[in-house]
């Protein structure tokens, strides 16, 4: 009985750290300029939106942004290296 308690509780724990965000101020802390598309997505996992444009042929800017209940966190790659950064909070007073 106690290993099965045992196993319940590590599989509920498993699911917690699964659902909870990545969208915190410590991981927009850990974003550097010049880090890789693989590198942001390691901190923060795969983004809810991207949106990209060429210019020319010769800059390519993607603009990928992670949300989660009131925070967002939208990083814009130009060539594919972080360049921009922004944290956001939607705060309830402004609509």
């Amino acid at each position: 009985m106690s290993s099965l308690r045992r196993l319940i509780g590590i599989a509920l724990f498993a699911t917690l750290a699964a659902c909870s965000s990545r969208v915190t101020p410590e991981n927009y802390e850990k974003l550097q300029s010049g880090m890789s598309k693989e590198q942001v997505h390691a901190i923060l996992g795969k983004p809810d939106s991207v949106k990209g444009d060429d210019i020319g042929g010769v800059l390519s800017l993607t603009k990928e942004t992670w949300t989660h209940g009131k925070q967002s966190i939208t990083v814009t790659f130009g060539n594919d290296a972080l360049a921009l950064k922004s944290l956001d909070t939607l705060d309830s007073a402004s609509k």
